[in-house]
């Protein structure tokens, strides 16, 4: 377990310690730990690359090293979280950077939690030009099972990211600043509702918003027929009465 002392900076709210789980979005991790230390707050990573161990350890950021993958190369979510917990003796926060995390699984876990007093954000953002376009990200990937079992010749690949990023509008650092702002509840947060769920990038904007339209056009020129499978409101009623008769002792 590799770590440095974080530099404690004053601060009026209480300190938070982090856990970052790092995914498919982990050129994003050094620049989280690295805010997160400017907030005064403490980072617990797993999970990051050899790539990315000096980066943090000049960020402050405790590293963690332990065997945290289920079969089928899956996250054990509760031993890592365990394990932190044991280094630091408490987690507050935390933050799982995965692309393919999907938004059932986020709504239940905000709907099943949210009573205990745990706060689930999840964020989708659009393009981001981030470490993941660099040759030695795109070599690693070339050479890895699922390169090797995708459908696209994997020659085409590093043209097609490094052309994607040319196009990505996102400023990861913006990103971060954003997120611990949620967190924390201060900056663009501060005077606004607790959210649940938050798209960033004027592209995730775009997409989501002509999205949206799309279906209440849909609902506006189809709402007849939809509402049209519904019980008539006298057989409704008759339910209902019969129900309630059959409900009484």
């Amino acid at each position: 377990m590799d770590h440095m002392m974080p530099v404690q900076l004053p601060t009026s709210r209480p300190q938070l310690i982090w856990l970052i789980i790092s995914g498919s979005t982990a050129g994003l991790t050094v620049q989280f730990a690295q805010s997160i230390r400017e907030r005064g707050d403490i980072a617990i990573v797993v999970g990051a690359g050899e790539e990315h161990r000096a980066g943090l350890q000049d960020a402050g950021a405790f590293l963690l090293t332990t065997t945290w993958y289920l079969e089928y190369g899956l996250i054990d979510h509760l031993y890592v979280v365990e394990q932190a917990i044991k280094f630091r003796g408490r987690v507050d926060v935390v933050l799982h950077q995965e692309s393919s995390v999907r938004l059932g699984i986020a709504e239940s876990l905000h709907t099943e939690t949210s009573h205990l007093g745990i706060k689930t954000i999840l964020i989708e953002p659009g393009q981001f030009g981030v470490d993941l376009f660099q040759d030695g990200y795109l070599q690693a990937f070339l050479g890895s099972p699922l390169s090797e079992n995708a459908r696209w010749p994997s020659q085409s690949l590093p043209q097609y990211l490094h052309a994607l990023r040319q196009v990505s509008a996102g400023d990861g650092t913006k990103l971060v600043e954003v997120v611990l702002d949620l967190v924390r509840e201060e900056g663009v947060a501060a005077s606004r509702n607790t959210l649940f769920r938050l798209p960033l990038g004027t592209d995730a904007f775009n997409i989501i918003k002509a999205k949206c339209q799309e279906t209440l056009k849909l609902l506006k020129e189809w709402e007849d027929v939809i509402k049209s499978t519904d019980i008539d409101s006298s057989a409704h009623t008759a339910l209902r009465i019969n129900a309630l008769h059959r409900c009484r002792p």
